[in-house]
């Protein structure tokens, strides 16, 4: 009986959350947590993660501690919640494309906004951030950020209009992220770039992100459908205007942006056409000299109405 009190003693005084600022010491969540720790939360959370769970409850799961993951000591970290960063990814990653598109469409009917938006991300972020407070963790923080940019990809290509957008907003985050945190170093150094400081929302610089946009085609898997779409197009501006910004816009790139258009809806040509002449302003002199050349190859197979429409682009 005394060795049960005295375990329960100790469990009393155990520490599974400490402010490290006094300026914010955030006493009543830091009191929370260790309450939460010392009834067993930690352990019940953690069994949680061995039977099967689907986007929707993992995302319930392990935001709370994404955002609270500063008051977190390490070595509650380590051992009750680092198991949970190492799994989550390899379940995420194991969905067929089938059960992406159901979890998409299922967190899409039902939740909150932000469920409904950017649940995948959310996740991601979570289990980076919480990743963070444990030594000896950079790796693995790296490996959750480019884990994040194949869940987008992998949306990009297999979701329909709602996930297709969600995935495109993701997009659009990450390029905010590094434009506005720019690498220390030299945006076309070929170093790996270091982990980031606090300032600093992810350790990609935009120099690495342009080149994961190209190898993955993400510009030629966008241009595939959606674009009758006004709200779509605005996405998708952002992302070219990236790539122009990062001198990554290629003369082929131009071509699959104008062939997107050629034959299809009017509402397609109206906003592919709308989407050239906002970007014109950005275009290198041999980027318009190349697209002039492809005006001028429509012209010759274009009917009356489309010529209209060529010169009324011309003229913009």
């Amino acid at each position: 009986m005394l060795q049960v009190a005295e375990d329960e003693d100790d469990r009393d005084e155990e520490l599974f959350a400490k402010s490290n600022d006094p300026r914010q010491p955030r006493g009543w969540l830091v009191d929370l947590i260790n309450r939460f720790g010392r009834l067993g939360g930690f352990e019940s959370l953690a069994k949680l993660f061995e039977d099967k769970l689907n986007v929707g409850l993992i995302h319930v799961l392990v935001k709370p501690w994404g955002q609270c993951y500063e008051l977190l000591t390490p070595k509650t970290v380590n051992e009750y919640l680092l198991p949970i960063v190492e799994s989550v990814p390899k379940y995420l990653e194991g969905l067929s494309d089938d059960d992406l598109k159901k979890e998409t469409k299922a967190l899409n009917v039902g939740g909150g906004e932000t469920v409904k938006n950017d649940a995948l991300s959310v996740i991601v972020k979570s289990l980076k951030n919480v990743a963070s407070v444990a030594v000896g963790q950079e790796e693995n923080v790296r490996l959750l950020e480019m884990f994040r940019l194949k869940m987008i990809l992998r949306q990009l290509q297999v979701s329909s209009f709602g996930g297709k957008m969600n995935a495109l907003n993701e997009v659009n985050r990450v390029i905010t992220s590094v434009s506005y945190y720019p690498s220390s170093t030299s945006t076309r150094s070929q170093t790996v770039p270091t982990i980031p400081s606090e300032n600093e929302e992810d350790f990609l610089t935009a120099e690495r992100m342009a080149v994961w946009l190209k190898d993955n085609k993400v510009l030629q898997i966008v241009l595939q459908d959606s674009l009758h779409q006004p709200q779509y197009v605005e996405k998708l501006e952002k992302v070219i205007r990236f790539i122009i910004k990062e001198k990554s816009l290629s003369l082929s790139d131009l071509d699959d942006i104008w062939a997107a258009q050629v034959g299809q809806h009017e509402a397609i040509v109206k906003n592919v056409h709308d989407l050239l002449a906002k970007l014109a302003w950005d275009f290198s002199p041999e980027q318009l000299d190349h697209l002039f050349d492809c005006f001028q190859k429509s012209w010759k197979t274009a009917t009356s109405k489309q010529r209209e429409k060529l010169l009324e682009l011309i003229r913009r």
